[in-house]
């Protein structure tokens, strides 16, 4: 789907118009409206990835300056 989205991109900024304004030509209000819920349910597994890596580093920091935090499992 993320490459479906990807496409129009090319156009977009060859010619300086925002993708949003681009799709809103191809896919009308409401296809736009779609099209943001769609990609935002498709990314949200990758911000579970994305704040756990965040997680991780920060607990390697807090660790290498000798602070020791309870351990957490899932």
């Amino acid at each position: 789907m993320l490459a479906i989205y990807q496409l129009p991109v090319i156009l977009s900024v060859r010619y300086g118009i925002d993708i949003w304004v681009w799709l809103r030509s191809v896919l009308g209000k409401n296809g736009v409206k779609i099209m943001t819920v769609v990609i935002i349910l498709i990314n949200y597994p990758w911000y579970a990835v994305c704040a756990d890596l965040f997680a991780s580093s920060m607990e390697n920091l807090v660790n290498l300056l000798g602070i020791s935090l309870p351990c957490h499992s899932l």
